[in-house]
């Protein structure tokens, strides 16, 4: 009897002990970022690999939280695999995490960081919104939101600068190709990262398109990979006439030439007959005309514009039998009425990686 309530006693001193240490010791980690170009970094976002010494305590990954300088930061913790943290994922011990986290890096100054195990201290910290209403998904990161709706399956249904009511564009599949529905993945769901992966099927069996986002908090940038085989000379269309544009901004040439701006040609709606205002493609090719890398249409007394970036050219891979230099996207403009200009997207078959951004008009 006296071993037992011994025993019950110990038990209950390791507890009390063990809840003093939770409740004192609440931090896991702490680690320092230093500037090291002499810039500040506003709202930028960073990765930090961490050890969290959890030792015989549990948590969650729901627990998990950050703060920058006693504040904090929009954070989300990824296991040793790359794969998000859910919710209820139980820890202990020793654990390797990845923290992606949203921060401001002053100019030749050291910031401090520190993960602890109270989710209350991220609860001030702003996050990425999913909503769902019905078959439409809106995903919102406080610069842009883009709507898909599964009943009426495209790329995108509405790309909006946040606060704004009217799309930036529209999208159309080519001529004869008709989507018969979608599949939509999310493959990342956090606070700071949410990437979409939407599969479309089509009334053609031969036909084939995927699209990935790739999108972050706070960041105007939207990284788009996309795998596409729809039939020879076959283009998605991104309408852009909604926007009302009357400047398109394309430095092209200048990086491989003259290494300076070309002058007010770079700003221009207008285009000769036979070329596209712009042909934007991730290696740089004398053949093109208009060649570089990134556009950006608006309208000069808009808030916000679209810009159009064509990147990363090793993830552009074709058959064969299709030229890469068939799969550049390029922004056509109509001479006889200002304000009419179109992304074509094309979509031979092959796959590619490229950006769509939304920006205040007065950025670059």
């Amino acid at each position: 009897m006296l071993q037992s309530k011994l025993i019950t006693g110990i038990i209950g001193l390791r507890l009390a002990l063990s809840c003093a240490l939770t409740a004192r010791a609440a931090e896991l980690a702490r680690f320092q970022v230093a500037e090291p170009l002499g810039m500040t970094w506003v709202d930028d976002r960073l990765t930090q690999e961490i050890s969290l010494k959890l030792g015989n305590a549990t948590i969650k990954g729901s627990d998990l939280s950050l703060t920058g300088n006693g504040q904090p930061l929009p954070a989300q913790f990824h296991a040793r695999d790359g794969k998000l943290l859910s919710p209820d994922q139980q820890l202990r011990g020793d654990v390797a995490v990845t923290v992606l986290y949203k921060a401001t890096i002053k100019s030749k100054q050291r910031a401090e960081f520190t993960v602890t195990s109270d989710a209350r201290d991220g609860t001030a910290a702003s996050a990425m919104t999913i909503t769902r209403d019905g078959q439409t998904l809106r995903i919102a990161n406080g610069v842009h939101e883009l709507t898909f709706d599964q009943a009426a399956p495209l790329p995108v249904n509405r790309i909006t600068a946040a606060g704004g009511k009217e799309s930036l564009g529209a999208f159309a599949w080519p001529r004869g190709v008709v989507a018969a529905g979608v599949v939509d993945q999310l493959l990342e769901s956090g606070p700071v990262r949410v990437v979409l992966r939407r599969s479309f099927s089509f009334t053609n069996p031969a036909h084939r398109y995927a699209i990935t986002f790739d999108m972050r908090l706070g960041d105007p940038w939207i990284d788009i990979t996309d795998q596409y085989a729809l039939g020879k000379g076959t283009a998605i269309t991104l309408d852009l006439r909604g926007m009302k544009p009357d400047t398109v901004y394309h430095p092209y040439a200048y990086n491989a030439r003259t290494f300076s701006p070309g002058g007010s040609e770079e700003d221009s709606t207008l285009q000769p007959p036979q070329h596209p205002i712009a042909t934007l493609g991730p290696i740089w090719r004398d053949i093109w005309y208009n060649g570089g890398p990134f556009a950006f249409v608006y309208n000069a007394k808009s808030p916000s514009g679209l810009g159009v970036v064509a990147y990363s050219g090793s993830d552009w891979t074709a058959p064969s039998h299709v030229s890469l230099e068939s799969q550049n996207l390029e922004l056509h403009g109509d001479g006889e009425k200002p304000g009419q200009v179109t992304l074509r997207i094309p979509t031979d078959a092959g796959h590619r990686r490229w950006a769509l951004v939304v920006l205040p008009t007065d950025q670059r």
